[in-house]
């Protein structure tokens, strides 16, 4: 992924922009340089906290049309392609393709919230032609899941990087999507948030063959049934010689 950022004055120049509180700006320059290669932004609001900014500003740009917000939380920036050209070999598609299918991309660059105009998408960005084959029940099932499984990271863990998507999406083609937020709950209680550990509580269960949920909800019971009957011999054992003594 690119690490440089740049803005176009003919963007930030404008009335527009420039009539916006001076907070509401701040907050568009630091989601512009924390956003992927194709203008996406996982964690905006807590962005906002880092940087001190209200919810209003938050507001602000989505009213003045700077910012794109989606129902999972994720926020793209509406013209990031007039701000930024990156080239193909440091170009690394966003992990967000759930949100991306709802794009096109205008002939001045600007993103547009269109789903069901999928004529206009652009080629780097992956939102051509091809994209009309994502709407089937199926992707759009693994488009929930990887929303899911992002929002429960952020949630538990904190920032859900390219790196970190790659590591966690790569389990969905052997295990449920149930088993990896578990595996970050996990994580949460226990109070190791990383990736390596998520990992390794995955590579157990792989493991033991636990492909669902239920399997591990099986074993918590077959064990807590374990746990009970031993508690229920060592009661009747110390009544048993209590008695012995007590007469």
């Amino acid at each position: 992924m690119a690490k440089k950022r740049m803005f176009s004055l003919d963007i930030i120049d404008t009335d527009l922009f420039q009539e916006m509180p001076q907070t509401s700006r701040l907050l568009y320059y630091e989601l512009c340089m924390r956003a992927d290669d194709d203008g996406f932004v996982g964690s905006p609001k807590k962005i906002q906290r880092m940087v001190g900014c209200s919810e209003d500003d938050f507001k602000v740009l989505i009213s003045k049309q700077f910012i794109i917000p989606f129902d999972t939380g994720i926020v793209v920036i509406k013209h990031w392609k007039i701000h930024n050209y990156i080239q193909k070999d440091r170009y690394k598609e966003t992990i967000y393709i759930g949100e991306k299918s709802q794009l096109y991309q205008e002939e001045n660059g600007m993103y547009t919230k269109c789903i069901q105009d999928v004529n206009k998408m652009d080629t780097q960005n992956s939102i051509d032609k091809n994209s009309i084959d994502k709407n089937s029940i199926a992707d759009l099932v693994k488009k929930d899941e990887i929303a899911e499984i992002t929002k429960c990271y952020e949630e538990n863990i904190g920032m859900f990087t390219p790196a970190t998507a790659e590591k966690l999406f790569s389990y969905l083609d052997d295990i449920d999507y149930l088993l990896i937020i578990e595996a970050i709950k996990l994580s949460a209680i226990r109070n190791k948030r990383t990736t390596a550990y998520i990992s390794g509580i995955l590579n157990a269960w792989q493991r033991n063959g636990y492909k669902v949920l239920a399997d591990i909800q099986e074993e918590q019971q077959k064990e807590k049934r374990e746990e009970t009957h031993e508690e229920m011999i060592a009661r009747k054992l110390k009544s048993l010689e209590g008695g012995l003594y007590d007469w």
